[in-house]
């Protein structure tokens, strides 16, 4: 992309005056999506050979959003197939708000542990060596939880596991939208054989996320009823966002 281009987005951007992540895809042909939690935020090259997606620009974040801003990337560059992300500059511009500029990276190491059995490029949950399964980095031993310790029926739709092995399912039958950017929706956690439920609100656009009802003292979000909070990358938070925003 000329550079002159992305220049002129960005100041665009700068204009408008909301926080926001702007992406212009670049590479030829598509990828299927990546999971934004495996999206890495990179401030060098790196050695491995990669394919780049795309130009990343992001503007007006608070000062200390860092985490808020690189959240938010992964959920931008995710839908191109992107697994890293390369920040080339940031910054606090003239009004004391966060900006950085970069491109979407696809590791061509990744692309080359793609099914070969198909035409479709889909990733491989996990490599065999020797026969044996070699699980993939955040596949946990609560993965293996049986169903029959905690029996759900079939309106519960799984959103993921936490890096402490908490379980956590959505409720499709019961998802709403109060508004246009909020989602409201059931979410149920399991930690071995306890569980809870919570009724959330997420904000898509704001990446913000609260607790507005529970049917039982929550596990996963301890957070105040009714207080928004950021969404914090690598948390129940963000598995939920995922899959009410990215899925929308």
């Amino acid at each position: 992309m000329n550079p002159k281009n992305i220049i002129v987005i960005f100041l665009l951007l700068v204009l408008i005056g909301c926080a926001s992540v702007d992406i212009t895809k670049t590479a030829k042909g598509f990828y299927d999506p990546t999971n934004p939690n495996d999206v890495e935020i990179l401030k060098t090259r790196p050695d491995k050979s990669y394919e780049e997606l795309g130009t990343i620009t992001a503007v007006h974040f608070r000062a200390l959003d860092t985490a808020t801003m690189h959240n938010a990337i992964r959920a931008k560059s995710a839908p191109l197939g992107a697994t890293a992300v390369i920040l080339t500059q940031e910054g606090i511009d003239n009004d004391g708000n966060r900006w950085a500029m970069g491109v979407a990276i696809r590791s061509l190491y990744v692309a080359n542990l793609t099914d070969t059995t198909s035409d479709i490029k889909k990733p491989m949950a996990s490599l065999t060596v020797d026969k044996k399964p070699v699980p993939s980095p955040l596949m946990t031993a609560q993965e293996n939880i049986h169903k029959d310790k905690i029996e759900l029926s079939e309106q519960w739709k799984k959103a993921g596991t936490t890096l402490n092995g908490m379980q956590l399912f959505i409720d499709n039958n019961t998802k709403s939208e109060p508004s246009e950017d909020i989602v409201r929706v059931w979410v149920k956690t399991i930690a071995n054989t306890d569980n809870c439920t919570d009724l959330l609100e997420i904000d898509c656009v704001q990446l913000k996320i609260r607790k507005i009802d529970i049917a039982k003292e929550s596990l996963a979000f301890p957070e105040q009823t009714n207080e928004w909070k950021f969404i914090v990358p690598e948390t129940a938070s963000e598995l939920i966002f995922n899959s009410v925003c990215l899925k929308k």
